[in-house]
């Protein structure tokens, strides 16, 4: 697997990342006092702090983004790496083992692109099993995470859904 945002090797330390409720403060986006009630939130509901703050209505997601590309080290998806068609989409699917279902159950969406790594999008990309699946199913082609909107990675999923109908 040549993921571009692998973990660094068990001998390295790690950089301590920045909590997303701290850098939302700090930034002035949201009060320490919308972190706390998010905390409550979460730790009696579960559930990530950012898309609780959303939910909450203490930010927007088009705010909450750019934070978290910040946070993670992982880009936001661009106009320029939007798939040319579902058939890109397909093209990539057709070569994975898992059927359309697990795609779409996962929220997870990747195409290839005539220059530069596979691009890939899901609801979580930290989720462990969705980045081991990946693994998997590219095996040594260079892929990367990308943020995206819920609507756009819902269009994404539709236009893969559309794409991959036919494949099961």
């Amino acid at each position: 697997m040549q993921n571009i945002l692998s973990a660094p090797s068990p001998i390295e330390m790690p950089p301590r990342k920045r909590l997303l409720g701290d850098l939302l403060v700090e930034r002035h986006i949201v009060s320490a006092s919308d972190v706390q009630k998010a905390l409550a939130f979460q730790e009696q509901f579960g559930g990530r702090i950012g898309s609780i703050l959303v939910r909450l209505g203490s930010l927007s997601e088009e705010t909450l983004l750019p934070v978290l590309a910040d946070q993670l080290g992982m880009p936001l998806l661009s106009g320029e790496e939007w798939p040319e068609s579902p058939d890109s989409i397909r093209a990539l699917l057709d070569t994975c083992a898992f059927a359309v279902d697990w795609w779409l159950d996962n929220g997870v969406v990747a195409w290839g692109q005539e220059s530069g790594p596979v691009i890939a999008v899901a609801r979580d990309p930290l989720d462990p099993l969705v980045n081991e699946s990946l693994e998997k199913c590219l095996g040594t082609t260079t892929w990367c995470w990308r943020l995206a909107r819920t609507q756009d990675l819902d269009r994404l999923l539709d236009m893969a859904g559309r794409s991959l109908a036919g494949m099961d």
